[in-house]
């Protein structure tokens, strides 16, 4: 009550008593009576929100994350009765859902099945359009998540992303960051000892032994770059070249050597030398074998990220994530797929073609009993992805016409084999190996489209009719494009029958039309 007098004194502010509430944690009865009968507030029950997040004096569960759970579920209802494409609902995903757990997940560790359950939102949505239905994803949501590099569509893993926004806490503490926080727990963590060497204690709260647990992984990309050394521990920050000192020199060693375990790199270096014992040089080796740091006055020691490929560059949460998330190898039809000129409806359905996920009867009699497996087009080969793109004589007299409106060269007969033929004329980002990528898109796009309206709707729409929506598809994602004038978008106006373009140059953009 004193403090709160205190601050109406200094701000000018007066708090409304009525309005207070008190919360206990850990208090017994007879205490509370004692503070009830010196304050006239109202008495709370934990949890409590607070900064739309629960105020809580134990471990999270998951019923107090039921709020956040709600308010995925009611941005998917929304947006259920909505005609979206998969590419819609992947950019929703993205966008909008990923970015509604970001606030939660940079203050708590989740629990799993939190993660797991909002996860499975995701997935009924992007594959169902509603609730996740059995048989209904086409792709592991694992393979989902990878980089699109890797073959996936890039979105982010809860419980990685998760642990790659706490990853900020320690950080904070770690380079000693200006704030409130950071200073209690230096004060009343690590009693001003280092962030490195203090143990989880089970008599800590749950919340601080999370981000003790999660430490470990994050120690050999925090780097300590040395300045004056006063900053820098000499045993347990990572400075040095063969890592933190103390995972071979012991507290032990320290103390027989003449050594505080709270020295800096300041203390150990004088002069240009170490001043290490003489007697470890045959003990450690290691620590004579390297040249001594220089040490240079009035420039304070940085800290700095550590990156897979060894790089020192300053902390962000999005290079943790890049760091610490599982990935595979590079898959070879990245560029094929996933470029800034695509169309993102056609690239999704393509992308799921090349992993030959499309739900085609070959793959369907993997869980469902299906008698008719032939090809809808030509009722003579299987309904297949290798028979579909482009074996089939329907889709092939498609690709032999599209072939004169692009520079495919000479094409191989099989889907797997045409896949890897434009992968290796993709060598530049000219005018025409974008209408290369965005003509193959189309053409997979409406071929399918054609398909399901043959297997499901019983309907049949002619192949010239097929072919001019693959051709107007493109053309219009080509006009929309800015181009510098040179022979190429010449000839692209000229086969493509462009009435007008817009030309770019360093200064302008021009729009002229075809027949000039």
């Amino acid at each position: 009550m004193t403090a709160l007098e205190e601050f109406k004194l200094i701000s000018g502010l007066t708090p409304s008593l009525p309005k207070s509430t008190i919360y206990f944690g850990n208090v017994n009865p007879e205490e509370r009576e004692q503070i009830g009968s010196h304050v006239q507030f109202n008495v709370g029950e934990l949890p409590v929100r607070y900064l739309g997040v629960p105020l809580i004096s134990t471990r999270l569960y998951h019923a107090d994350c039921l709020p956040l759970i709600d308010k995925v579920k009611c941005k998917i209802l929304s947006w259920k009765n909505k005609s979206l494409s998969f590419a819609g609902r992947l950019q929703l995903i993205s966008s909008v859902l990923n970015s509604l757990q970001v606030y939660w997940s940079s203050v708590f560790i989740l629990p799993t099945s939190v993660s797991k359950e909002i996860e499975k939102i995701m997935r009924g949505f992007l594959w169902c359009h509603g609730e996740l239905k059995r048989g209904k994803a086409k792709v592991k949501w694992k393979d989902v998540c990878m980089p699109m590099l890797h073959g996936g569509l890039g979105l982010k893993l809860l419980r990685t992303w998760n642990q790659a926004l706490i990853s900020k806490h320690t950080w904070n503490i770690i380079s000693r960051k200006d704030s409130l926080w950071v200073k209690w727990v230096y004060t009343y963590r690590l009693n001003n000892g280092n962030f490195w060497e203090v143990n989880r204690k089970m008599d800590t709260c749950w919340s601080w032994r999370k981000i003790l647990e999660f430490r470990d992984s994050l120690r050999h990309h925090i780097i300590h770059q040395v300045g004056n050394g006063r900053n820098t521990s000499a045993w347990f920050d990572n400075w040095h070249p063969i890592g933190p000192l103390c995972n071979f020199v012991s507290h032990r060693n320290m103390c027989e050597g003449g050594m505080s375990r709270f020295s800096t790199v300041a203390d150990i270096v004088e002069d240009g030398s170490w001043k290490w014992p003489q007697d470890w040089q045959h003990r450690f080796p290691e620590l004579f074998s390297s040249p001594p740091v220089t040490l240079v006055s009035g420039i304070e020691d940085k800290v700095l990220w550590k990156t897979n490929d060894g790089k020192l560059i300053p902390f962000t949460v999005s290079d943790v994530w890049m760091d610490i998330r599982e990935v595979g190898a590079a898959v070879p039809w990245f560029k094929l797929v996933w470029f800034s000129q695509n169309i993102p409806r056609h690239a999704f359905i393509l992308w799921l073609a090349i992993k030959c996920k499309l739900k085609t009867h070959d793959v369907l009699r993997a869980w469902m009993d299906i008698s008719n497996l032939t090809c809808v087009f030509c009722k003579n080969g299987p309904d297949s992805h290798s028979h579909l793109f482009f074996e089939c004589p329907f889709t092939y007299d498609i690709w032999c016409e599209l072939s004169g409106l692009t520079r495919w060269g000479n094409i191989p007969h099989s889907w797997p084999l045409i896949v890897t033929h434009l992968c290796n004329l993709m060598s530049n980002s000219s005018i025409w190996s974008v209408i290369n990528r965005l003509t193959l898109a189309a053409a997979v796009y409406y071929i399918w489209q054609e398909r399901n309206l043959r297997s499901h709707e019983d309907r049949a729409r002619p192949k010239s009719e097929v072919l001019k929506l693959i051709k107007e598809a493109v053309r219009l994602r080509i006009i929309g494009l800015k181009l510098r004038k040179s022979v190429a978008t010449l000839e692209v106006m000229r086969v493509w029958d462009l009435h007008n373009m817009q030309w770019i140059d360093s200064t302008n953009v021009y729009s002229f039309p075809n027949d000039k």
